[in-house]
């Protein structure tokens, strides 16, 4: 995954600036955005959907999981359509964990102050959007991996397929699959590297393999 736009990566990670302005381009060419404020909490906005939805997440030791969620005007099919999986497995890719659990990290005030609603408190935290001004949009991940003749790998190669696995893992259910394709080998090699990689300690906090 990489920044299209002047997102300040590693800054944002150490001190996030909310809100912080994430945009997730579908395979359809549309983008939903999530829109991060304080305490963890997100607006969600997804394209030409019903409703305002906000989510908390919350970076627990090994992996950042969805822990509130508050929505106006959402029907229970809107509710289904949110793919909440999906987007775990998006906040923990490994370019956006470290800038999401700076946000988890971060104090945030009350839900409900003297003569104000939980929705009005909910929008100073994660405001909804506004318009699409300093968007940094996380294009779908580039499976191709660039194997090296020698049969005997660093380390820096293990991580990569590990990055481009866990990158894959929000848009697809077959990582391997793709990498196999784009990368011109079986996809028992890929699932080898996995292993591999698990094994040299190279893969993010809490990813799983489906494929395997």
């Amino acid at each position: 995954m990489r920044y299209l736009r002047d997102v300040p990566r590693r800054e944002s990670a150490s001190r996030p600036r909310a809100p912080f302005l994430i945009g997730i381009r579908q395979e359809s060419g549309e983008t939903d955005y999530l829109r991060g404020g304080s305490g963890g909490w997100f607006y969600f906005s997804r394209t030409g959907a019903e409703g305002d939805v906000w989510i908390r997440f919350e970076a627990e030791r090994r992996r950042i999981v969805v822990a509130e969620l508050h929505l106006v005007g959402v029907s229970a099919a809107g509710l289904r359509e949110l793919a909440l999986g999906k987007l775990e497995k998006i906040v923990n890719s490994p370019d956006l964990a470290p800038i999401v659990r700076a946000f988890a990290s971060a104090p945030a005030p009350a839900l409900t102050e003297p003569g104000e609603s939980f929705v009005a408190t909910l929008r100073k935290m994660a405001p909804a959007l506004s318009g699409p001004a300093g968007l940094g949009f996380l294009p779908r991940p580039d499976p191709f991996i660039d194997v090296p003749p020698d049969r005997k790998r660093p380390d820096q190669f293990y991580a990569e397929v590990a990055r481009t696995y866990a990158a894959l893992a929000g848009w697809t259910r077959h990582p391997a699959q793709e990498i196999a394709e784009e990368s011109g080998v079986p996809v028992t090699t890929v699932q080898r590297w996995m292993k591999e990689a698990r094994r040299r300690g190279l893969t993010p906090a809490g990813q799983r393999s489906r494929e395997e």
